[in-house]
């Protein structure tokens, strides 16, 4: 087991390489330049814009740029933010507590909702409710997350009244920007429960277990479901990224505090060192999430961690 450990975490190092390159390409490929967003609109000398761009070492190599900004992050500091000279760190750690309960409740939204639809498309194979279950996750799957959330908005905010629309508080607050995050996710659980669900319960233990005299009940949820959700764990460790990503737009929608909102206000000043901070620190949690499910997933099936 520790060699599987060992062969997951030096596999995760070039991903993170790969994505520090990307990112810091992209935000330096852009058009517009730092300095004259920081300066504005007003009169500016090329002197005092030659200045200003010293200071930021705007000037130094791309080469340069990177290693410096490589050689930072092994330390732990990604600089300071261009626009408000803040550690980028403290920057992330005040935004992500709000990300990271957006996400978590998106997750536990999309667990509940998939495993639920799943179980009943399956065990009701063919039926109205199969049908209706795998539509709705169609849905879900479909939807952009923006247009889901308005809609929601719509709907249980300005029409009915029964939740606030925007900002943070109250469960009340979260509940149709998990819902608006998590649909999509619930969406892929269900149609995998689904499907899984269909393969156990052909298999002979099942049969068995049906033989004995055990109720339906007792077979589909103590026997059947362990089996089936081993896949999901997979699924789910892939969700928490998508998520992460997600939040971003949702939290624009619902006008929530966030990282998201941070990265593109950041994007707009092309405040570069805030971007690729949040960038790799997401790329990080999510190589370490996914490393968790990985082991995870190979205490529930040995045959991945001999193989």
């Amino acid at each position: 087991m520790q060699a599987y450990i060992l062969k997951r975490l030096l596999t995760s190092i070039p991903v993170l390489f790969g994505v520090s390159i990307i990112v810091f390409v992209v935000m330096n490929v852009l058009p517009g330049d730092p300095a004259q967003i920081l300066l504005g609109s007003q009169e500016v000398t090329p002197q005092q814009l030659q200045r200003l761009r010293e200071q930021l070492h705007l000037d130094d190599p791309l080469h340069v740029r990177y290693l410096t900004m490589m050689g930072g992050a092994l330390r732990g500091d990604l600089g300071r933010s261009i626009r408000s000279d803040r550690p980028v760190i403290e920057i992330f750690m005040d935004q992500f507590p709000s990300t990271l309960e957006l996400t978590i409740a998106a997750l536990i939204a999309s667990i509940a909702i998939g495993v639920v639809a799943g179980i009943i498309a399956a065990v009701r194979q063919y039926s109205a409710l199969d049908n209706l279950s795998m539509l709705v996750a169609l849905l879900g799957v479909s939807m952009p997350s923006f247009w889901l959330g308005l809609l929601l908005i719509f709907v249980f905010a300005l029409g009915l009244g029964w939740l606030p629309a925007t900002g943070t508080g109250g469960p009340e607050r979260l509940l149709l920007p998990a819902l608006t995050l998590g649909v999509g996710g619930a969406g892929v659980i269900a149609r995998l429960v689904r499907s899984s669900m269909l393969e156990v319960l052909r298999m002979e233990y099942v049969t068995t277990a049906r033989a004995k005299g055990l109720s339906e009940h007792v077979v589909v949820l103590h026997h059947a479901l362990r089996n089936a959700l081993i896949p999901v764990v997979t699924v789910v460790g892939l969700e928490v990224g998508r998520l992460l990503s997600g939040a971003f737009v949702v939290e624009v929608v619902f006008s929530r505090p966030g990282i998201g909102r941070i990265a593109i206000q950041a994007i707009n000043f092309k405040d570069y060192t805030i971007v690729q901070g949040i960038v790799l620190y997401a790329a990080a949690l999510y190589v370490v999430v996914n490393l968790a499910v990985d082991i995870v997933y190979a205490y529930l099936d040995p045959r991945i961690r001999y193989s």
